[in-house]
């Protein structure tokens, strides 16, 4: 889950959180807005198990305006008055089968909390947080004869200096794990860029590198990371995905998909070993349902 909050005068923050039953600007930013503060909030469903009503309470009261999407369309939004009064974008709808997610917008004049709720098929309300989102999400079914599939999480943690490399544990059981991480937090205006090294089935290790006329100190940010078993998967909802690795270079190299999608899908990529010292990223073009291609 996201969230960031922007403010003309104060500038701008963004977080990952895993709760969004208790928040607020104050809690989120380290130098909060007090006043005229906007609001983004972004929550994804993977995998929601049962077609059913999901009721949603925010209690939150933008008092310039706000709205709310569900999978990019709207489903309630309401305008500002500016003399104190405010709208709810409280709703309830059905929601089926597959990959959903929920956009919140506001603008207030004060900094407000963050409480959100939600109950599922008129069951009791629960605190919006990822554990118990989790309870109504399932997870992709084996078919190769490794334990697990996919692990994900975030990693809050700072850089002291360059030599410091941080270590994940990989809980359950993969036989070849696939790691990518995903776009840091912007705590510190300094350019990085994120580097792993020595993935095993057990662990991994990475560590936030800054351009090489930085100082290679990097303050607290925020990274969520997922990692993947080798070979193609199918979820429920029938959407593929699929995780391997290839060798690269400063030359474009080819890389074909074992699974045939129906049309181009998103591609990531990240660097897993440290042969050099120096930040490198990847980059990828040409993606098509067959294959893509990508160069360090």
């Amino acid at each position: 889950m996201f969230a960031e909050d922007t403010d003309p005068k104060d500038g701008y923050c963004e977080k990952i959180v895993r709760d969004f039953s208790t928040g607020s600007n104050k809690k989120f930013c380290e130098k909060p807005a007090r006043k005229n503060v906007g609001y983004y909030y972004r929550a994804s469903f993977p995998n929601v198990q049962d077609n059913a009503m999901w009721c949603f309470k925010f209690n939150q009261r933008f008092s310039k305006g706000g709205l709310v999407l569900l999978d990019g369309k709207k489903v309630k939004s309401f305008e500002g008055t500016n003399k104190g009064k405010s709208g709810s974008l409280d709703f309830c709808q059905k929601i089926t089968k597959g990959n959903h997610l929920i956009e919140v917008f506001g603008a207030s004049k004060i900094d407000i909390s963050t409480k959100w709720t939600f109950a599922v098929a008129s069951g009791k309300w629960m605190s919006f947080t990822c554990k118990n989102l989790n309870t109504y999400m399932t997870m992709p079914k084996r078919t190769t004869k490794a334990n697990s599939v996919l692990l994900f999480g975030d990693i809050t943690v700072d850089q002291a200096s360059k030599n410091v490399w941080h270590k994940v544990p990989i809980k359950g059981t993969f036989k070849k794990p696939v790691v990518i991480m995903g776009t840091p937090s912007m705590n510190g205006k300094e350019p990085m860029t994120i580097r792993v090294k020595e993935v095993t089935r057990t662990s991994f290790k990475w560590q936030m590198q800054e351009w090489t006329y930085q100082d290679k100190k990097h303050v607290t940010e925020t990274i969520s990371y997922m990692v993947v078993e080798s070979g193609a998967w199918k979820l429920p909802d029938g959407t593929w995905f699929e995780a391997g690795k290839t060798a690269a270079s400063a030359k474009w190299t080819n890389v074909n998909f074992s699974h045939k999608f129906k049309k181009a899908p998103v591609v990531f990529s990240q660097i897993t070993t440290q042969q050099k010292a120096n930040p490198y990223t990847t980059r990828q073009h040409y993606v098509t349902n067959r294959r893509f291609r990508v160069m360090i």
